[in-house]
């Protein structure tokens, strides 16, 4: 019997357990088990916006990233102050291409955190993208300023 399976997570267990569960399945490749976790945390508590984010990054992890902007969405649509949910919808949305609603995505966590310095960065490699370069060298200055 392997360390996960000694976890015995139970149905009584909280969100936060069986969240923490489908995390460790998700780091060691075990993707199917981690989807069955995160989807009972949904199905018994539709209101933890950590089980859609979480299963949200698994879908992103394995390349399902029109279902991972959805989930990641929904998990915003409960929690709207978590700049590392917009940050990484945007970062999907770069994946995708969609440049101005990754600017959107980026601009908004930065809002909520205006010391993201992962935000400047990506937020200035979008705008740079979506040939906005002026707005990108001004997103650029504000990384390197946080940088130091």
């Amino acid at each position: 019997m392997d360390f996960i399976q000694n976890l015995n997570v139970e149905e009584r267990s909280g969100p936060r357990l069986q969240n923490l569960y489908g995390l460790i399945l998700t780091g060691v490749s075990r993707h199917d088990d981690a989807k069955k976790a995160f989807q009972k945390v949904i199905d018994r508590y539709p209101h933890s916006h950590e089980a859609f984010a979480n299963m949200g990054l698994l879908e992103k992890r394995i390349g399902n990233l029109n279902r991972a902007s959805v989930l990641l969405s929904k998990s915003i649509k409960l929690h709207l102050n978590i700049s590392h949910l917009y940050y990484n919808l945007a970062n999907i949305q770069l994946e995708n291409s969609d440049f101005s609603e990754a600017i959107k995505n980026y601009q908004q966590a930065l809002v909520i955190n205006p010391k993201f310095v992962e935000g400047f960065h990506n937020l200035g490699v979008a705008q740079n993208l979506n040939s906005d370069s002026a707005a990108a060298k001004s997103s650029f200055k504000y990384y390197q300023a946080l940088e130091k």
